[in-house]
C-alpha cells in the first residue's frame, strides 16, 4: 500500500490530516499541543492486542463457550456477554474486529440473519469499553487530560456499565429461542509461556494510564517484549490511529489561540449538561475520539464529558470507529441485505442513543 492509498482508505485520518494541516497555515503548529501520554499509550494497548491476537486467547474463549449454545437466544445472549467483557480489555475496535466474522460464519452454519446479532454485538463493544481506561483512546484522553485517579475513573464508569448490563440483557431476551446447532469450531491451542509476560505487562499499562507508572518505562518494556516474541507484529499495529490522534491534537491546538473559535467551543461546555449534550452531538457528526480531543481542550467537566462520549459512539455509523469497522465486516464478510443491515444498525443504535442520552442525565 502506497503512502497516497493509506491515506485515501481512512477517511477520518485524511480529514484529521487535512485539519491539521489547514489550521497549521493560520497558525505555526507546536509538538507542545500533543499530549504525549495518550499517544504512547494507545500505542502500547493496540500492541498488547495484536500480541493477544496472535496468542488466538479469544479465538479459544469464543469457541469453547459459543459451542454449548443450543438456541438462538442463549448464543447471541453469550456473544453479546462476551463482547461486552472482551471489549473492556482488547478495545471495542479490536473486539469487532475479531467476533464480527465469528458471528457471520455461525449465522451462515445455522442459517439466520447475521444483522442483528453484529448489531448487538457492536453496541455491546461500545459499551462495556467504557468501563476500562484502556478500553478506548477516547477513555485514555479523558484520563489523561484531567489527570483522574483509578477510584475517580471507576466512579464514573461503574454506573454507566451496570445500566449498560441491564439494558443489553433486556434487549437479548427479545431474540427466539429456536433451537440451532452451533457444532463444533475449529480446536485452537494457546501457547501459554508468553502470557507469563503479557499480563503482567497489561497490568504496568494500565497503571501507567493512570500515571502511576512512567509512560517512557511502559513503552520501552512493550517494545523490548514484543520484538523478542515477534517482531513482524508492529506492521499490524493501527498507525493510522496513532496519526488521526496526532493530527487533531495539532489542529485543536491551533484552534485554541484563535480567541473566537476558543471562546465560542467554550461556550458550549460551560456547565455540565452543556457539555453532554454537545459531546453526543458532536460524536455523531466527528465520531467519538476527535470529540474528545477537541471538547477536552475547553470543558473542565470531566464527568459530563466521559459519559457524552462513551454514550455518543451509539447512534450515527461514523459516531464511533467500531461502528464502521462492524459494516465493513459485515459487507465484506456476508455482502448481503447491505440497505436492510444499514437501516437496522442505524435504527437500534439510535434507539439506544436516546435511551442512555437519559439514562446519562440522570447519573450526572
Amino acid at each position: 500500500m502506497n503512502v497516497g492509498t493509506f491515506f485515501w482508505s481512512d477517511k477520518l485520518l485524511l480529514i484529521s490530516l487535512i485539519a491539521a494541516i489547514g489550521t497549521s497555515l493560520l497558525h505555526t503548529p507546536r509538538l507542545s499541543y500533543v499530549n504525549w501520554h495518550v499517544v504512547v499509550n494507545v500505542f502500547c494497548i493496540m500492541t498488547l492486542v495484536q500480541v493477544y491476537e496472535k496468542l488466538h486467547v479469544l479465538d479459544f474463549l469464543a469457541g469453547r463457550l459459543i459451542s454449548k449454545n443450543n438456541t438462538e437466544r442463549s448464543l447471541i445472549q453469550t456473544l453479546v456477554a462476551l463482547t461486552f467483557v472482551t471489549s473492556m480489555f482488547m478495545t471495542n475496535d479490536m473486539t469487532v474486529l475479531t467476533f464480527v466474522p465469528l458471528v457471520i460464519l455461525i449465522a451462515l452454519r445455522c442459517s439466520f440473519s447475521p444483522i442483528m446479532p453484529v448489531t448487538m454485538i457492536t453496541i455491546a463493544a461500545n459499551l462495556g469499553s467504557s468501563l476500562m481506561p484502556f478500553g478506548s483512546p477516547h477513555n485514555i484522553t479523558i484520563v489523561s487530560t484531567y489527570h483522574l485517579g483509578i477510584f475517580q475513573f471507576f466512579g464514573y464508569s461503574l454506573p454507566l456499565m451496570l445500566m449498560s448490563v441491564v439494558a443489553l440483557a433486556a434487549v437479548t431476551f427479545l431474540f427466539p429461542k429456536r433451537q440451532i446447532k452451533v457444532g463444533e469450531l475449529p480446536q485452537i491451542k494457546v501457547d501459554t509461556k508468553p502470557l507469563y509476560i503479557f499480563i503482567p505487562l497489561t497490568i504496568i499499562v494500565f497503571l501507567t494510564v493512570f500515571e502511576v507508572v512512567p509512560m517512557e518505562v511502559t513503552i520501552a518494556l512493550i517494545i523490548i517484549a514484543t520484538f523478542f516474541f515477534d517482531k513482524k507484529l508492529f506492521k499490524k499495529v493501527d498507525y493510522g490511529l496513532l496519526i488521526t490522534i496526532f493530527c487533531f491534537f495539532i489542529a485543536v491546538g491551533n484552534l485554541g489561540r484563535i480567541p473566537a473559535v476558543a471562546n465560542f467551543i467554550s461556550s458550549f461546555g460551560r456547565t455540565p449538561i452543556d457539555t453532554y449534550l454537545t459531546g453526543i452531538v458532536t460524536c455523531q457528526v466527528i465520531s467519538n475520539v476527535p470529540a474528545i480531543i477537541l471538547l477536552s481542550n475547553f470543558t473542565k467537566n470531566a464527568h459530563a464529558l466521559f459519559l457524552a462520549i462513551n454514550i455518543g459512539g451509539l447512534g450515527t455509523m461514523w459516531a464511533s470507529l467500531a461502528n464502521l469497522i462492524a459494516y465493513k465486516r459485515y459487507k465484506t464478510g456476508y455482502g448481503r441485505d447491505i440497505f436492510k443491515y444499514v437501516m437496522t444498525f442505524s435504527g437500534v443504535n439510535m434507539a439506544f442513543l436516546v435511551v442512555f442520552t437519559i439514562i446519562g442525565l440522570f447519573l450526572l
